[in-house]
């Protein structure tokens, strides 16, 4: 809470951002990794970007805990009792008491932007086929084998295209919290949020690498659907 919330910028569709540099943003997700456990291990590119940010370590809970129920939450903006989807189809799942009722849309944030700026490309990279057909509004969908391939396509992406929305999407830390426990003091599971964290680190080197990064203002959000 040491920096104020950045002033809000009122546009017409269309005029650009009054002179203003180009507002782009860099979504982060690490599926698994809680915010305790992020504190005490504290990794060296997370904490670098900590000293210009603000941040909270404390976690907010949903009533669904699933994968696709957390991050149909994180991209539409409502809770799972308003989107009620739980599952890999990504579908809502109407409650037996609740099937006369009428079923509202609730679209992601990708959707809308399509809507209203479908000018401005966006970018999803993922190793789960399932959320990447969700995602399906966005301008380009990258399917990846595993986080060191999303890694590699971020970088990529963020070398020179002119992405406003770039959404990179890790899941190797889950990984090994399943398997070993989601303790940093577990090896294997320390071992994960610190390759990841190696990740994030080349993905803002490039990204401040841009040639015109001094034109570009970038927000970085680093965040977990689960965790």
């Amino acid at each position: 809470k040491k920096y104020e919330n950045p002033p809000q910028i009122f546009e017409e569709y269309g005029d650009g951002l009054n002179g203003k540099a180009d507002r782009k943003v860099l979504i982060i997700n690490i599926s698994g990794l809680a915010g305790q456990e992020l504190e005490t291990i504290k990794p060296t590119n997370i904490a670098a970007l900590l000293k210009t940010s603000k941040y909270n370590f404390n976690l907010v809970m949903d009533a669904k805990s699933s994968v696709p129920a957390t991050m149909a939450s994180m991209l539409t903006g409502v809770s799972s009792s308003k989107h009620l989807i739980n599952t890999d189809s990504y579908t809502p799942i109407i409650v037996e008491d609740d099937k006369h009722d009428p079923l509202e849309n609730y679209p992601t944030f990708l959707a809308r932007m399509l809507d209203v700026r479908p000018e401005f490309k966006t970018v999803t990279i993922t190793s789960d086929p399932s959320l990447s057909k969700y995602m399906i509004h966005a301008d380009q969908r990258i399917l990846s084998a595993n986080d060191a391939s999303v890694k590699d396509s971020a970088v990529n992406i963020l070398k020179d295209k002119n992405s406003r929305v770039i959404i990179a999407d890790f899941r190797s830390v889950e990984a090994a919290g399943v398997k070993d426990g989601f303790t940093a003091a577990t090896p294997a599971f320390k071992s994960a949020v610190e390759t990841v964290d190696g990740y994030i680190g080349e993905m803002v080197t490039t990204l401040k690498a841009r040639k015109d990064y001094d034109k570009e203002d970038w927000l970085i959000i680093v965040t977990t659907n689960r965790g």
